[in-house]
């Protein structure tokens, strides 16, 4: 049974968006884009994305991290 966590990071001017899915293997071990081997804790895949997005948020905007897991 494969499972999946995904992280959707949104900030609305201008729009972008950035969305990953990682793999959570058998062995309780995530892997995805950015990460050069399996890893136990998910954050540090995530913190990439999202912290280059908060270097880019201004007054007023509004930045959205979502995230959602998908079992078979």
């Amino acid at each position: 049974m494969k499972q999946y966590l995904g992280s959707l990071s949104n900030l609305d001017l201008p729009p972008r968006e950035v969305e990953r899915t990682f793999h959570f293997r058998e062995d309780q071990l995530f892997e995805g884009e950015g990460s050069q081997q399996p890893i136990s804790d998910p954050l540090t895949l995530v913190q990439g994305v999202y912290e280059k997005f908060v270097q880019q948020v201004g007054p007023g905007e509004i930045f959205t991290l979502t995230f959602h897991v998908e079992q078979p």
